[in-house]
């Protein structure tokens, strides 16, 4: 491909949010502490997946 063919290409977007970023696991550490704080007990994994 030549880099003339390419010239009309304004940006390049990549969804990584979930592929690189593992929010799951940290929303889930995070709600865990807070649940344990209030005596709150739950499916946290699924509370972060809704």
């Amino acid at each position: 491909m030549d880099q003339g063919s390419n010239s009309h290409v304004k940006a390049l977007v990549f969804d990584v949010f979930g592929t690189v970023v593992d929010w799951r696991k940290s929303i889930t550490r995070e709600i865990v502490e807070v649940g344990k704080k209030f005596g709150i007990d739950g499916d946290w994994q699924a509370f972060a997946d809704r």
